[in-house]
């Protein structure tokens, strides 16, 4: 065989973690063409470039505590576009945490340590991780659904 290219086997091997916590569809979506990693392993990140020379954009990191891609809000607007992983919640601004009284629909493949994409009317308030599963947030009245780390401001 012949070598690959580090940037490469890098891309392929962030898409292949990708694909395992999110799905295949969800990995092919984020690493798309201009998509590409940066840094050693545990401490990758995601960026995309923006086209026309507009810069480029973090849409993740990995996270060595939880072993995981953690997302930022460019990163959650891909997988809610997808409809994967979100929480639906009334409209209120967005202080800390979300509780499950603020819940009204959440995907029901959500588990304990998901990424968590907080949605309002079709826009993304926030991410994070869920502290319940998400038929534990639909039901329960009480207690933190998702422990955000990216919130909109305002």
């Amino acid at each position: 065989m012949e070598p690959v290219d580090y940037m490469i086997d890098r891309k392929e091997t962030i898409r292949s973690a990708l694909g395992f916590q999110f799905g295949r569809d969800v990995a092919d979506a984020i690493m798309d063409g201009s998509t590409y990693g940066v840094g050693r392993f545990p401490y990758w990140k995601i960026f995309r470039d923006m086209p026309n020379g507009g810069g480029r954009i973090q849409l993740g990191m990995m996270s060595p505590e939880r072993g995981m891609f953690s997302l930022t809000m460019d990163g959650a607007r891909i997988l809610a576009g997808m409809g994967r992983n979100t929480v639906q919640i009334q409209d209120f601004p967005l202080k800390g945490s979300l509780f499950a009284v603020g819940v009204e629909k959440a995907d029901p493949s959500l588990r304990i340590g998901d990424e968590a994409v907080i949605v309002c009317n079709g826009d993304v308030r926030g991410v994070g991780v869920a502290a319940m599963c998400g038929r534990e947030m639909e039901q329960l009245k009480r207690g933190i659904a998702v422990k955000t780390r990216h919130k909109l401001e305002g």
